[in-house]
Order: C-alpha cells, then structure tokens, then sequence
C-alpha cells in the first residue's frame, strides 16, 4: 500500500503542476487525496511528501489530504504526528465521511481538520427525511464556529443541492455536477469554462 499511495502522490503533484502551468491564472483549484491507515504509519511518509513539494515546487496550498476516523484511531500517536508535519508544510486536511464514525467530535477536536465532508448517507434522502436535514445544519453550525470549511458528499439531484444551497452549504460534491473524468477530459472541461465567451468575470 506504501509504495503505490507513494506513486499516487507523485503523479497528482506533477500532474496539479502541469495544470498550475496551463490553466488561466484565475482559475483556483486543489487536489485531495485519500490516505489510508498503513500511509499513516509510513514514518517517511512527510518527508517524501516535503522533498516532493521542494522539487516541484508546488504550492502546498494546492493539497489536500482525505482521511476517515477509521484511518485515525488506527494509530493515533503516528497519525498526530504525520498530520501534525503535512499541516506545518501548508497541507490542508479534510476529514471524510463526517458523521458516521464512534467518535467525530474527539476527532474533529485533536486532528483540527480544515475542511469536513459530510457523508453521502445525510444527503442521499435529504429531501424526504427532516432529520438529515437537522443533522446537516448542525455540522454547519459546529463547523462555522470553529472555522471549518464543509463539502457535501453524494449530491445526485437538483433538489438536494437547493436544500442545501438555501442552508448555505457553499461546496458540494457528486453525479450531479460530473462524473469521474481522465485527467485530460477534466483538464479540457476547466478550459472551456474558462473561455471568456462562458464565463463572465466580477
């Protein structure tokens, strides 16, 4: 698992350059990656990441990390430490699957994550169960008070993302803006949205 979530690595940091190059100078973005617990207990794990980061010289900004509760208890000592390196380089954190493990709140607390995701099991009947919907509000409110960003994971219809438009949940993700795309098709899609004749600039 090390030796391939290393590769991995590698080829999305060349990659995020070659589109920091050819991308409009306006145009933000960033790359997550997932992690998973074995990565977390590669002990040279932030330090190839660091040595990549210098030879390309990639902004750490554009960078993030994707982890799960499962993959922190997993090793809590090496995750703490890992994490603790990748969030000193400038490495954005997010915390996946938000919601669906034993101990969120402990978590959210130690791991400071910058960014919550909210598992697709709180969107996926948002228009039929009022409960998704309050528990959905309450990550928001938890997360505003301690400056964290929230993504919606799973968002499939047109009516689940105005419920969570008019809850002023500001990113989502799912089938409903696009599908998994080759790097090359998506690289294409961002250009022509992009073009000035699609898009008009503030």
């Amino acid at each position: 698992m090390v030796p391939i979530t290393r590769w991995i690595i590698l080829r999305v940091i060349k990659l995020a350059g070659e589109w920091l190059r050819r991308l409009p100078a306006n145009q933000k973005f960033f790359i997550s990656i997932n992690l998973s617990p074995t990565t977390l207990r590669d002990p040279g794990m932030a330090d190839y990441i660091a040595s990549l980061l210098r030879e390309t010289q990639l902004p750490p900004s554009l960078l993030k990390f994707e982890l799960t509760e499962a993959a922190l208890i997993s090793n809590v000592g090496a995750a703490r430490e890992t994490l603790d390196r990748l969030h000193a380089m400038g490495i954005g954190l997010m915390l996946d699957d938000f919601g669906t493990g034993y101990s969120s709140l402990t978590y959210l607390r130690k791991f400071a994550p910058d960014t919550l995701k909210i598992d697709r099991s709180f969107v996926s009947e948002l228009g039929a169960k009022s409960s998704d919907r309050a528990i959905i509000s309450i990550v928001m409110q938890l997360a505003n008070v301690m400056g964290i960003a929230v993504i919606a994971e799973g968002i499939e219809s047109e009516e689940q993302r105005q419920i969570l438009c008019d809850m002023n949940c500001r990113y989502g993700q799912g089938f409903l803006f696009c599908k998994p795309l080759a790097a090359a098709q998506f690289e294409q899609q961002i250009m022509d949205l992009s073009a000035p004749a699609q898009v008009q600039l503030a």
